[in-house]
């Protein structure tokens, strides 16, 4: 993915995976389009197929896949989802706690702490649609040659505005990553706007 910064190279060598997976969840409706959502979850894993870093150098970064012989994750996440009149919100939550049983420290490249929004506000009558997103990401850890490297905490912003016109005719403006955030160890693309016709 030139584009942003990165490319995969693959692993013959990888084995399969082997996971006893528990989690339990719910779901509560509070009123008509209101509603909370949550779950746990805890995971062994044996040769857990991982993605690993490669090279980190100003060509961008290079993963491959490894397995790793023994690894824990647990954690839990959280959501709050809303619809009022012409307004729809969702909120969500993950911590992740995550363990190489071998190595005795954490898995790379895993955020304990994540959360997202998404704003939507529709206007049937005038046929406007507005959506909002952003995503957060806390540090990540990486090891290289036993040194250790946290990233720092990633947002993404993006916002998209879509008007109709004549029916089926519809003309729209946005953008990605409205921060410019990335760097070496989250490779994406820059910020972008754009904008466009569909029919």
């Amino acid at each position: 993915n030139v584009g942003s910064g990165y490319r995969v190279v693959g692993n013959p060598d990888l084995t399969a995976e082997r996971a006893l997976n528990t989690s339990l969840g719910f779901e509560w409706t509070l009123t008509e389009g209101v509603s909370l959502s949550g779950s746990g979850f805890f995971n062994d894993v044996h040769d857990l197929i991982d993605v690993d870093v490669q090279t980190v150098d100003t060509s961008g970064t290079t993963y491959t896949y490894v397995n790793i012989a023994r690894a824990r994750t647990a954690g839990g996440d959280a959501g709050f989802r809303a619809k009022v009149w012409e307004l729809a919100f969702d909120l969500s939550y993950t911590g992740t706690w995550t363990r190489d049983l071998v190595l005795d420290r954490p898995l790379e490249n895993r955020a304990a702490h994540r959360g997202a929004a998404s704003l939507t506000w529709f206007r049937e009558p005038w046929g406007t649609r507005l959506t909002v997103r952003a995503n957060v990401q806390g540090p990540r850890i990486y090891f290289d040659d036993g040194s250790r490297t946290d990233t720092a905490t990633f947002a993404n912003l993006s916002a998209r505005l879509a008007q109709d016109i004549a029916g089926r005719v519809s003309l729209f403006v946005g953008g990605d990553n409205l921060l410019d955030q990335g760097d070496l160890y989250t490779p994406v693309a820059p910020r972008s706007l754009y904008g466009g016709l569909t029919v």
